[in-house]
Formats: structure tokens, C-alpha cells, sequence
């Protein structure tokens, strides 16, 4: 029977645990959903604006298609005919792109898979903050709230508006 007391399986510092990270990301769907309200209500049927989503959309949509067709993902011929385009003169959205790929397959709904991409985003960068300010801080609910600021500060609402990349 070993007893050292460094040989010890306990945590020496406290853990985050599941449960409290499980609480968070319940509160910050709600605060986005709240501080962004009239969106939620069309969560379903429209994109936030015509110009940044739809092309976000059009390179998801791409790359989906190159994903199953064994296309390039380099070119397309389809903009710009005959010369076609290079994809790097688009956002990359590699990301989004592998969040909108099982989505699309399951909802196939353009609008909602985006905005639950975005939503996604939003409560990802708040409980992205969460984390490494209880890792810094080791206090919750400082943590908790370092993580709403981070979500609902002034250019993460400007940038809900319409860029899917700027909020990741």
C-alpha cells in the first residue's frame, strides 16, 4: 500500500468539469440569443444579410460539392467563365466548411445550417474565453463573465451582422 502523498490521482488544483462548462454554454446561448433577439425569431428561414452570407454559403456549398465530385478545390470554372476563379480570392472558411458539410446532410435548409453555424461561433468564442479565464483566474463566475464580454462586446455584435469568419 503506497502512501506517498505525491503519488496522489487527485487534481492538485480544481477542475472545470463538465457540468459547469455544460451551464455555460446554456447561459450563452441565451445571452446571444437575447442580445441579438429579432434574429432567433427568423433563425429558420433567413440569412442575416444578402452579400457576406450568400457568398459564404456559395464556398460551402463548394467545397461540399468538390468533396463529393472529386473536383478541385483550387479553381472554379463556374465563376468568371471560361477563365474561372481561384478560391483565394475568397474567404477559406475551412472551418465553417467542416461544420456546414454534416449539417447540410442532415438539414437541408441553407439558412438554418448558417445560422447555426454562426450561433455556433458566438457561443464557441464565449466559451473559448470561459475556459482560459478560469485557467488564468481559477474563479467561475469571473470566468463566466470574461466569457459574455468576450461573446456580446462591441465587434463581435458588429461582426454578427454578416462575416461567418470574423466571429470564429
Amino acid at each position: 500500500m503506497n502512501t506517498d502523498p505525491t503519488d496522489s490521482q487527485e487534481c492538485p488544483e480544481p477542475c472545470l468539469g463538465w457540468r459547469a462548462v455544460t451551464i455555460a454554454t446554456a447561459f450563452y446561448t441565451l445571452c446571444v440569443s437575447i442580445a441579438t433577439w429579432p434574429r432567433i425569431a427568423w433563425f429558420r428561414s433567413c440569412l442575416p444579410s444578402l452579400f457576406d452570407p450568400l457568398q459564404h454559403l456559395w464556398i460551402m456549398r463548394w467545397y461540399k460539392a468538390c468533396l463529393f465530385e472529386g473536383q478541385s478545390l483550387v479553381l472554379c470554372p463556374e465563376v468568371q467563365y471560361p477563365t474561372g476563379v481561384p478560391l483565394g480570392c475568397f474567404s477559406p472558411l475551412h472551418l465553417q466548411a467542416l461544420l456546414y458539410i454534416p449539417l447540410s446532410l442532415a438539414i437541408h435548409n441553407d439558412a438554418f445550417c448558417y445560422n447555426l453555424i454562426w450561433l455556433f461561433g458566438m457561443v464557441s468564442t464565449g466559451l473559448g474565453t470561459f475556459v482560459l479565464t478560469w485557467r488564468v483566474i481559477g474563479d467561475r463566475w469571473c470566468a463566466g463573465f470574461g466569457g459574455v464580454l468576450a461573446m456580446l462586446r462591441a465587434p463581435m455584435l458588429f461582426h454578427a451582422g454578416a462575416p461567418l469568419e470574423l466571429i470564429f
